[in-house]
C-alpha cells in the first residue's frame, strides 16, 4: 500500500473493524493479518455503504465555539508536563 493508503487505513480500521473477525493479538505473523485485512476489505467492498453525515451545520459551530473559548483560554506554558513526587 502507498504510504497515505496506509495511514489512511489505521485512522479507519477500528472503526471498519468494529464487531468483525478481526481483533487484537490473534495473529501469528504479519502475513496472516494482512490475508485477514485483504478478506475483510474484499467483502466489504462488494456492499460499501457511503458516509452519511448526521450533525447539523448548528450543532458543529456550537462545537466550534466551544473549542474557540477554550483555546482562548489556555495559557502558554499550562499544557507544559508537570513534575511528579519522587516516591520513597
Amino acid at each position: 500500500m502507498p504510504r497515505s493508503s496506509r495511514e489512511a487505513y489505521r485512522r479507519v480500521a477500528p472503526t471498519m473493524t468494529a464487531g468483525t473477525t478481526i481483533r487484537r493479538g490473534v495473529f501469528l505473523s504479519a502475513a496472516d493479518l494482512k490475508a485477514s485485512i485483504e478478506a475483510f476489505l474484499k467483502a466489504w467492498n462488494q456492499a460499501p455503504k457511503p458516509l452519511v453525515c448526521t450533525a447539523t451545520v448548528e450543532s458543529i459551530q456550537e462545537k466550534l465555539t466551544q473549542c474557540r473559548r477554550t483555546s482562548e483560554q489556555i495559557q502558554p506554558g499550562c499544557t507544559s508536563p508537570k513534575a511528579r513526587k519522587r516516591k520513597r
